[in-house]
């Protein structure tokens, strides 16, 4: 499960956020989107759920654990063998993210 929790990012020089009190849940066997406009925060989403940006207020966890807490190698282990992030010719993002059981899957899109 992945749970996202008043995720906000501001970029440096900009006016606004790219996130704003962002809130949701990503459950097991569940398929989410992201859809919006340019600017809406997608990418920003998606490369803070990769880590490579750092969370600058809120929080993302990952099986009841908050990234930030996980070792360097947890965190690639993570992002390597248990969630998978990718956008398709059509510039739609997906998720598929894995419980620490390997056997049972979620799929996101």
């Amino acid at each position: 499960m992945i749970q996202i929790n008043n995720l906000s990012h501001l970029y440096p020089n900009a006016e606004k956020n790219a996130l704003s009190a962002v809130n949701f849940d990503i459950e097991s066997a569940s398929t989410v989107g992201l859809l919006g406009p340019n600017g809406a925060g997608k990418t920003t989403l998606m490369s803070l759920l990769a880590g490579l940006q750092s969370v600058q207020q809120g929080e993302i966890y990952f099986d009841g654990v908050p990234f930030a807490k996980l070792s360097k190698k947890q965190r690639h282990q993570n992002n390597t063998e248990h969630n998978s992030y990718g956008i398709s010719k059509t510039g739609q993002f997906h998720i598929t993210a894995h419980s620490g059981n390997k056997d049972r899957a979620d799929s996101r899109r």
